[in-house]
């Protein structure tokens, strides 16, 4: 059935249909924007009630040897904000966050806070010390079972990659290569952020040609000098444009991990 004649009480714009199709066929779930017949692999990913970049991660997950990993990641990807930040103990919950962090970005920053909730034994005091938002921790943890279960039925290898976290960051990218971004020339040194609106504003430019800069309460905001490509869970458009929940990646993996997309998009060559 064509989406655009579905008999929906609010439809989406026409272009935001046509958008969701492209990506659909960009994933491998669907033939094409004018065939929408789901492929095999499309079957497998409307399996999870998630969103069809975060099940194309699972289904790739077991490639990389990092299930195990996937599943925490997108359970607390697919919640709500877990760090908590008042305002009058600012300077103390960046300073308590520091123990997770990792060099590597945000998406591994995160795993971390997982598998220290996970372990934790009196949770909800845990995530008091730590400046962290326990219900939205046991949200993901319910979503990270709800998730394991159905890779379960189908007969998906659950393991873990280890401390070869170069594994996650590229099965990521398995389902969010139309998130990179890279770094526009000149934009690498110590200045500052600069607006995302002009020509030279943007420290990065997106897939899509967007102009952003990374988001200030990413871990990889002050890094210096900055990674040449990053991947991102969000583009926000504010009064400026940020990239939210970024890691580091290698330029040339998007090339191993999605080839013809990479061939076609300008901004990675």
């Amino acid at each position: 059935m064509d989406p655009n004649t579905f008999p929906l009480i609010d439809a989406p714009p026409t272009d935001s249909i046509k958008a969701s199709l492209v990506l659909l066929k960009e994933l491998g779930a669907i033939d094409s924007e004018l065939n929408t017949k789901l492929t095999p692999l499309g079957k497998r990913m409307s399996a999870f009630p998630i969103d069809p970049k975060y099940s194309k991660i699972l289904l790739s997950a077991p490639e990389y040897g990092c299930l195990d990993e996937a599943l925490s990641l997108v359970a607390v990807l697919s919640s709500e904000n877990v760090f908590h930040t008042p305002m009058h103990k600012r300077e103390e919950a960046l300073k308590v966050k520091q123990k997770f962090i990792s060099a590597l970005g945000d998406h591994v920053t995160l795993l971390n806070v997982f598998k220290a909730f996970c372990k934790a034994p009196l949770k909800k005091q845990w995530c008091k010390e730590n400046y962290l938002n326990h219900k939205n921790l046991i949200h993901a943890s319910e979503i990270r079972h709800q998730l394991l279960t159905i890779c379960q039925r189908l007969n998906l290898t659950v393991s873990s990659c280890g401390t070869a976290l170069d594994q996650l960051l590229k099965c990521l990218l398995c389902g969010l290569f139309t998130n990179c971004a890279w770094l526009r020339s000149g934009a690498g040194g110590s200045g500052g952020s600069g607006g995302a609106g002009g020509s030279l504003g943007g420290r990065y430019v997106t897939a899509a040609g967007a102009a952003a800069s990374l988001h200030p309460a990413g871990v990889l905001h002050s890094t210096r000098p900055l990674p040449p490509a990053v991947l991102y869970t969000e583009l926000l458009q504010t009064r400026r444009a940020y990239l939210v929940t970024v890691s580091t990646i290698q330029p040339q993996w998007l090339h191993q991990v999605a080839p013809e997309y990479a061939r076609r998009c300008r901004a990675c060559r």
